[in-house]
């Protein structure tokens, strides 16, 4: 355990004079090397929030340069030349600190063969490098308190430089297989079941008929639709409580009529109900209305429909191994 330290932090927002340096060859291709080192340098270090002040002079020598820096009232200047050698020229730039009297950086870089292309690239390039320093300055006021703190040991991060992502549009065929891929139904075989899903969810048979477009047999049909003897268990209910008042009549000597009759209909009802109620088939429970080998043909049947419909060819579908 440390002491800890309360530390308020106040960002200096210092500037950069950017100078026109000197250059050799055509005065196009000059103020065009100088001008995407200049929009290079102001973007680098205006999103490191740097002031960035345009010199409105070029210069010859370092002193005229250091000159212009304290008129700017900067401490930091930056400039970039191109000297040429018959088919090939050296491109410099240097980042100076008026106030230290020493270079930040300073970057050659030789171009061959020497065309306006590479001496623009080469500009941009040199830009943004002498735009990556120095470390911004800071002020700092201190003042240690009486609490304590434990100490954490965390590794040097390494600075983020640039990062660069590539998109392309999807084509038409891509989203088709995609659209495939999530829709069409696969058999899953889950311990001792076989159930149908699409998108992750069980499908029941009678919904594969119509996605196969195949028309289910009356049987078929009938399974799928279940039928209503469920009901009978009402009856059996109503009867059930009757059974009660009943009773106590038989028991004080009256008619068992009503006995006799509530527990006919109880039980019969209740046997209706349990013997021939049948609901349809639940997917999730591995039920079917169909043997499996119909079931792999209203499976087959779903997904070439679903192909026809994307318009995919089977050599679409098989490079893809679906």
């Amino acid at each position: 355990m440390v002491p800890a330290l309360l530390a308020i932090t106040a960002t200096v927002a210092p500037s950069v004079l950017v100078v026109p340096g000197s250059m050799q060859g055509d005065r196009g291709a000059r103020d065009a090397f100088q001008e995407a080192f200049h929009d290079a340098v102001e973007a680098t270090f205006l999103a490191r929030r740097y002031g960035v002040i345009t010199n409105d002079r070029a210069c010859e020598t370092d002193a005229c340069s250091n000159v212009d820096a304290a008129r700017a009232k900067t401490r930091l200047w930056a400039s970039a030349s191109v000297l040429e050698y018959g088919d090939e020229c050296f491109a410099r730039a240097r980042l100076r600190d008026v106030v230290s009297a020493r270079w930040v950086q300073r970057i050659e870089l030789p171009i061959k063969p020497c065309t306006p292309e590479k001496l623009l690239a080469a500009a941009e390039d040199l830009g943004r490098k002498i735009g990556e320093g120095p470390r911004r300055a800071l002020l700092v006021d201190e003042a240690l308190t009486p609490l304590s703190i434990p100490v954490l040991d965390f590794p040097e991060m390494p600075p983020v430089r640039y990062a660069q992502t590539a998109t392309r549009p999807i084509d038409a065929v891509d989203l088709a297989v995609l659209k495939y891929r999530r829709d069409r139904v696969v058999l899953a075989v889950h311990e001792t079941l076989v159930i149908a899903v699409q998108d992750g969810a069980p499908i029941s048979d009678c919904e594969l008929f119509d996605r196969a477009g195949i028309r289910p047999t009356p049987d078929e049909e009938e399974i799928c639709a279940g039928n209503a003897w469920e009901g009978a268990w009402a009856p059996a209910v109503i009867a059930g409580l009757l059974v009660i008042p009943g009773a106590a009549n038989a028991a004080e000597g009256d008619s068992p009529a009503l006995l006799i009759s509530a527990l006919g209909v109880a039980l019969g009802s209740a046997a209706l109900a349990y013997f021939f109620d049948e609901d349809p088939p639940v997917a999730e429970r591995g039920e079917h209305a169909v043997t499996l080998d119909v079931l792999e043909e209203l499976v087959e049947g779903a997904n070439s429909r679903l192909q026809q419909e994307l318009g995919l060819s089977d050599a679409e579908l098989r490079i893809r191994d679906l």
